[in-house]
């Protein structure tokens, strides 16, 4: 919470730790939000930690001309002992103090008196907040008080924005510059983990380094993403929303400006940049009010706000929060008659501010401002786009108009990624259009479906509104987004409508969304093969909507690092590809590839973003993630934890995707607890839809539960339904579903096949599976030697990825597999020794294998002479020596 402040905290509390033997005075120096009060607070923390007695006091502008109105917060509390005071000390500070009558006491006599009476209480710590403000009949005390400090025991630790009012000059002034670029993204990231990349770097440009900035910032970003505005939304500009706090901290600066000069600096601030040139404020303010530019300029430079670059020839402000500032300060008719200003000084962007600055209802402005609007979203700026629309709807004197641009401006809002502000502008709409639908139909169906959809995971608008216009064939240039929305919905729901619009629209095999269907719901022969053709057919020099849907295609086959076409176009942002879904593909494509701390961390922080920014859809998808991690490591406890939002939320909205891609992980969870009944139960159920991404544990509940029938039937539809042609990943997953099936006389050549496949390291957990499977059959035959081969394999494997029932699995199975066999290490060694290796503490093992940390310790004393070691440094590479080298894994003829 103080970041970068270490120095300042050291200083402080050096002084604390001297007061007993010297008096001594500190000035904390640094502009608003710099964290001057934090430091304070924390002085006095530590003071009251040392047993010493601390008084404050806090200057306020309202009590700056109230003689000794300062000096009365510090005395406060000793009042009571005053009386004590040798009379003539008395008499004046209680007369200052305002506690007896009489004539103004002479100033000397009452620093006299207050240092007489902070001595008798010593050790003594004053806190001085915001000394800027301080009554200057209290400050002349204060400095009386600094002059004689040295042999007081008494520390004085002032905070101001300037020293202008501080004399004599403290001992020691202690800057607070602002937070170095490192420091200040690193607390940014700890205060608010869920924000965004693009919502990141917003913030730490805006709050430079301001501590307070990036504290409060986020949340007033937040509160306006995710609230719910009252009326009609008419702001043209992408504002920064300060809330009160921020939006107050440079409001004396900002009244105690002239008129013409407060006026100027907010035309700047609104026309950004373009209005900041030296001749657009020169013509601006001989616009206004023929103040002479030269004065003008001095005030701004006088105020500290502002000054201009004699460089560039442009007006600089002091902090990026400063334009805010001024905007948030501002009334509605000042802000109006700044736009009026620019209006006139910037042809260019003069529609913008003219609608910005109107009043009441105007046709023409209105459809100019749509023009513009169009022009804008053209550019690709959607968001800024939507917000003109908003405006332009505010202008137009006729309903039907009205209605016609929110709508527009809720499709722009949508595919500008502001879903929020969408659902209002929809609100909005049907409000104008009561009690009939909003017009035009078309874009309102797909806004209200993008909409539910994302903000509330409820896919039956997409479902049950657009298929009709597809097949209509009106919105031709919403086609396109329709489609997505419909490839969404027939993926997470299984709905045959969906599927079967898409089908309808997307007849070319090689159609991103054909391919993309394909990819998760099957058939799936020539998937591959037809992704590759598609993602060498993208631009390689922009983003299109295409290039994020065979991404997506690619992560429903496991392939989403085989295309290096795909990564060159998603790189450069994702306007059409949301940052939650590129995130969610990442963590589903880490699990598969046995990243799962990778795939943890980068899941559990997109639902966390998802929940705060209210995207119930992006949510639900980041849990799922974090599901199979914890199904796979047997978490039972986590899977239980996320059953209301997988399993029943997930059913009621129609997300049978997520429901049963969940009700799969649980049969997972259980085959690794060795509940081979349960796991059956789970995946009985199950449609065949998906099965590629369960195929393995489907046909494992069969066969461990006895279900030998079964499992062939599940095989032989896998085959039927291509997935051994659909990419390398799914091969895979199919020749260890065989593997676990084969009868006695095929096994050794089932289990070869799955080890000789190319890539077979690349998925680790099914992989250890088919090793841990063919022990198991090797034993069961008697050859408890080669079984032990693979069980270490296996153990290895598990122990890495931190999947304790499988590796207690492996473990078991290893000492059955050496029963008169003393190896080195016991299978449980085995398994503390890889996780030692990997440079967990002994209590971080404990915790991962259910046993005491002293326990831990014990079995390490005795593997250490074992493994010929004496550190735990030596560990990794005598386990990597000791180890049996792979299984072969040779390319299959004529590869």
């Amino acid at each position: 919470m103080l970041a970068g402040r270490d120095e300042q905290l050291a200083r402080i509390r050096a002084a604390l730790t001297d007061i007993a033997s010297t008096g001594t005075s500190l000035l904390l120096r640094g502009a608003p939000g710099t964290g001057r009060t934090a430091l304070l607070e924390e002085a006095g923390t530590a003071a009251l930690a040392a047993g010493l007695r601390v008084l404050r006091m806090t200057g306020a502008a309202a009590e700056a001309e109230l003689p000794y109105a300062a000096l009365h917060q510090v005395l406060w509390p000793l009042l009571a002992v005053a009386p004590d005071l040798p009379g003539g000390q008395r008499d004046a500070l209680e007369t200052a103090l305002g506690l007896r009558d009489g004539a103004p006491p002479d100033p000397a006599a009452v620093a006299d008196a207050t240092l007489a009476l902070l001595t008798r209480h010593g050790p003594v710590v004053v806190l001085q907040d915001d000394l800027q403000w301080t009554d200057p009949a209290s400050l002349a005390v204060f400095g009386e008080l600094r002059r004689h400090l040295a042999p007081s025991p008494l520390v004085l630790i002032g905070a101001t924005r300037h020293l202008d009012a501080v004399t004599p000059a403290p001992d020691q002034v202690i800057d607070l510059p602002p937070l170095p670029d490192d420091q200040a993204e690193r607390l940014l990231r700890t205060l608010h983990p869920w924000l965004l990349e693009g919502v990141r770097d917003r913030v730490l440009r805006a709050s430079a380094g301001n501590p307070l900035a990036l504290h409060e910032l986020p949340v007033q970003i937040l509160k306006a993403a995710t609230g719910h505005p009252v009326g009609p939304r008419t702001g043209l500009l992408d504002e920064l929303p300060l809330g009160e706090r921020l939006g107050r901290l440079y409001e004396d600066q900002v009244r105690a400006l002239p008129e013409p000069p407060r006026r100027l600096l907010l035309a700047a601030a609104l026309g950004g940049p373009p209005a900041q040139r030296a001749d657009t404020l020169r013509d601006m303010a001989a616009r206004d009010a023929h103040t002479p530019w030269p004065r003008i300029l001095d005030d701004v430079t006088a105020s500290g706000l502002a000054h201009l670059d004699a460089a560039d020839h442009r007006l600089d402000f002091r902090h990026p929060l400063i334009p805010a500032g001024l905007i948030h300060l501002a009334t509605p008719a000042e802000r109006r008659a700044a736009h009026r200003l620019l209006a006139d000084a910037l042809p260019t962007a003069g529609i913008v501010h003219r609608a910005a600055a109107a009043v009441g209802t105007d046709a023409e402005l209105a459809g100019r401002l749509h023009q513009e609007a169009d022009t804008t979203a053209a550019q690709g700026e959607r968001a800024a786009a939507a917000r003109m629309l908003a405006r332009a709807a505010g202008l137009s004197p006729d309903p039907a108009d009205r209605t016609a641009r929110l709508v527009a401006a809720a499709v722009l809002a949508t595919r500008g990624g502001r879903m929020r502000l969408a659902a209002d502008l929809l609100a909005d709409a049907e409000t104008e259009a009561r009690p009939v639908r909003p017009e035009p139909a078309a874009p309102y169906a797909y806004a209200v479906a993008r909409t539910r959809l994302q903000l509330h995971g409820d896919p039956v608008p997409t479902v049950e509104l657009l298929p009709a216009f597809l097949d209509e064939g009106g919105a031709a240039d919403l086609r396109d987004a329709m489609l997505a929305l419909l490839l969404l919905a027939a993926v997470h729901t299984g709905d045959e409508r969906a599927r079967a619009a898409v089908e309808r629209h997307a007849t070319d095999p090689g159609d991103p969304a054909a391919l993309c269907l394909r990819a998760w719901t099957g058939p799936w022969r020539g998937a591959h093969e037809g992704l590759a053709r598609a993602a060498g057919r993208l631009p390689r020099d922009r983003e299109t909507a295409a290039a994020w849907i065979l991404w997506w295609a690619a992560a429903g086959l496991g392939a989403v690092g085989e295309h290096d076409a795909l990564h060159g176009p998603l790189a450069r942002g994702h306007a059409h590809a949301p940052e939650a879904l590129v995130d969610s593909v990442h963590a589903h494509d880490a699990f598969l590839h046995g990243r799962w701390e990778e795939a943890l961390t980068v899941a559990r922080a997109g639902a966390e973003t998802s929940a705060v920014y209210r995207h119930a859809l992006d949510e639900t998808l980041h849990l799922l993630n974090t599901a199979e991690v914890h199904a796979a490591r047997g978490d039972l406890t986590a899977l239980t934890a996320l059953e209301p939002v997988l399993g029943i939320r997930a059913r009621e909205r129609h997300l049978r995707f997520v429901a049963e891609r969940f009700q799969a992980l649980k049969a997972l969870a259980a085959l690794g607890h060795g509940r081979a009944e349960e796991a059956w139960h789970h995946t009985r159920a199950l449609g065949p839809a998906w099965s590629h991404l369960s195929l393995v544990d489907r046909v494992q509940a069969a066969v461990d539960s006895g279900r030998h029938a079964e499992a062939r039937d599940r095989l032989r539809a896998a085959r039927a339904a291509g997935v051994a042609d659909a990419s390398p990943h799914h091969a895979f997953q199919l020749a260890v579903a065989e593997a676990l099936t084969a009868p006695d006389d095929e096994a050794e050549e089932k289990h070869q096949a799955v080890y000789a496949l190319p890539g077979a390291g690349s998925w680790p957990f099914p992989l250890a599976r088919a090793h841990l499977s063919h022990a198991k059959w090797l034993r069961r035959t008697g050859r408890p030697g080669r079984a032990a081969t693979h069980l270490r394999t296996a153990l290895h494997t598990f122990t890495r990825l931190c999947a304790a029932p499988w590796a207690e699995q492996a473990a078991r199975e290893l000492d059955l597999a050496s029963p008169g066999h003393d190896p080195r290490l016991s299978a449980q060694e085995l398994r503390i020794a890889e996780l030692a290796a990997q440079g967990l503490t002994n209590r971080q093992i404990a915790e991962r294998l259910g046993l005491s940390p002293r326990t831990i310790g014990a079995h390490l004393y005795r593997i250490f002479p074992k493994l010929g070691i004496t550190t735990r440094a030596g560990v990794a590479r005598a386990l990597q020596e000791s180890r049996p080298p792979e299984v072969p894994a040779p390319e299959p003829p004529g590869r």
